[in-house]
């Protein structure tokens, strides 16, 4: 992650230099003095072992300070709901990435999949669709970690079912929803993104039956959805489903407050458009 960013890169090139400037002077103190081979040897040896330690620390927190960075730009889709934002911010990362050797394929992967998120977003599915089709998760190469590959195919799969569902391709919907059940079944998948993902899974499971006219148990799940909901941005795609529901029930007062509440808040998110459309054709609409 360190290179996402060019303020981080740069972190971790100052404090390596300006390290390795004092681990030399202090080695060069140290066993410089005399011109022996085992002096120089020692010297060699201290200077390597050190420098690779301080090397090491430079990643870490480089690294932590490239993860507050990533995180301020999370915000801006999670919190702020503005996928414009968010997508402007990692298509810097994806173009960096793609000039940057150093950048691991799992980090590259990554920040393409976020990208495709803030197209999903913005209601452009095609853009993201594309990004997508750019990805290969399941192919021979595999990542470094199993671990980064498990979260990727989780992330992957979350992202075509929904975009597939927008496009109507429900067929293939059940297929990438099926691909995201077997990719959860991963044991390398860490219990933390296990538990975000098998609750997105329900999620759009349910909402695939919706789409189909079936919308028995969804109301209680999307409830305890919206209970469990941090994020501005789950908040409001919860409230959109929710107005759905509601007003399959015929309970248009609900339905109305949902649907509102996702216009108010979504900012430049697809479910105020989506909201809007619906609650223009429901009766006693107030709404602009």
């Amino acid at each position: 992650m360190v290179n996402w960013f060019r303020k981080s890169f740069t972190l971790y090139l100052v404090l390596c230099i300006s390290g390795g400037i004092g681990l030399l002077i202090a080695c060069a103190h140290k066993f410089g003095s005399s011109e022996s081979l085992i002096n120089a040897v020692l010297f060699i040896v201290v200077f390597s072992v050190l420098f690779s330690i301080w090397a090491l620390t430079s990643v870490t927190i480089s690294n932590l300070y490239a993860a507050k960075l990533a995180k301020n730009i999370y915000r801006i889709l999670y919190d702020e709901c503005n996928p414009i934002g968010f997508i402007d911010a990692y298509k810097k990362i994806c173009d960096r990435s793609k000039k940057a050797g150093l950048i691991s394929r799992a980090s590259k992967t990554t920040a393409l999949l976020n990208l495709s998120t803030g197209y999903l977003m913005k209601g452009n599915y095609l853009e993201g669709k594309r990004i997508l089709d750019s990805i290969v998760v399941d192919g021979e190469k595999d990542f470094r970690h199993k671990k980064a590959r498990a979260m990727i195919n989780a992330f992957y799969y979350n992202n075509l079912v929904l975009c597939y569902i927008q496009m109507n391709d429900l067929h293939r919907a059940e297929a990438a929803l099926e691909n995201m059940r077997l990719s959860l079944e991963n044991p390398k998948l860490p219990q933390k993104q296990y538990k975000r993902f098998s609750e997105f899974y329900i999620e759009k499971k349910l909402g695939l039956k919706m789409v189909h006219g079936n919308y028995d148990g969804t109301q209680e799940v999307f409830e305890a959805s919206l209970g469990r909901a941090r994020e501005k941005l789950n908040k409001v795609a919860v409230n959109y489903m929710l107005g759905n529901i509601y007003l399959h029930h015929n309970d248009i007062i609900k339905a109305k407050s949902a649907f509102d509440y996702a216009i108010q808040n979504g900012n430049l998110t697809v479910y105020v458009d989506l909201a809007k459309k619906i609650l223009s054709q429901m009766p006693g609409n107030t709404s602009d």
